[in-house]
This record gives structure tokens, C-alpha cells and sequence, in this order.
């Protein structure tokens, strides 16, 4: 009879220390789940800026070539006219 309440606090004891574990796994398991979580909005954040600038950057260029050089190329390429010739 005594045999059997040792076996069954040993076995308790390991019940106590696994769920321990398994709450200290679920802990880091929510902080990481969260972090990406965030870590991607802000990729996404930082994709629609990069693009955002990227593209008032292009224009910008475009100007500044329209200005100094006065393409008829790149003047052609700005007219509905031109992007459908530059498509074909």
C-alpha cells in the first residue's frame, strides 16, 4: 500500500514538471507566434514604401532626363501615343 503512494506521488510529480514544461513551451510558442506576427507587418510596411518611394523615384528621373536632355524618346514613352508603341 505504501509502494503504491510513492509510485503515485513519483508519477505526480513527473504530471507537475511535464505541464510546467509544456506551459513554459506555450509561453515562448504565443511570444514567437506574435513576433512574426509583427516582423511581417512590418515587411509589409516597409514593401509598400519601398514601392511608394520606387516610384516617385522613376518619375522624378524621368523629369530630370526630360529636362536636361529633352528626349524625343523618352518624351515618347510619356505619351499614351509612345507606351503603346513601347508595349508592341
Amino acid at each position: 500500500m505504501k509502494a503504491e503512494g510513492e509510485q503515485h506521488a513519483a508519477v505526480q510529480r513527473e504530471l507537475d514538471a511535464a505541464n510546467e514544461r509544456f506551459k513554459e513551451f506555450e509561453r515562448r510558442d504565443v511570444q514567437l507566434r506574435e513576433d512574426l506576427k509583427h516582423l511581417k507587418a512590418k515587411r509589409r510596411k516597409l514593401a509598400e514604401r519601398l514601392q511608394r518611394e520606387g516610384a516617385k523615384r522613376t518619375v522624378c528621373w524621368l523629369r530630370r532626363c526630360l529636362q536636361r536632355r529633352g528626349s524625343t524618346w523618352l518624351r515618347g514613352l510619356l505619351t499614351p501615343a509612345g507606351r503603346e508603341g513601347a508595349q508592341r
